[in-house]
């Protein structure tokens, strides 16, 4: 699996257009996040924290980990 995290804002980004063209031709199973959907918070030394219990215990549903289960 290819994780393509997309920060093309452009709407006729030719970085865009390159990378569509490249995963087309290299890989069947693409996950793809497109960051300006994405409701990105800063991560500081109390919310590692709070991840790394989470994830110790095997949590993954909060929302900044939705994207530890796709890679890990």
């Amino acid at each position: 699996m290819i994780l393509y995290v997309n920060a093309c804002v452009r709407p006729q980004s030719r970085t865009k257009q390159l990378a569509d063209y490249i995963l087309q031709k290299s890989c069947q199973n693409i996950k793809e996040i497109v960051l300006e959907n994405e409701n990105i918070v800063p991560l500081n030394g109390e919310t590692l924290e709070r991840r790394r219990k989470l994830t110790a215990s095997g949590i993954f549903s909060f929302y900044y980990l939705m994207y530890y289960k796709i890679t890990a």
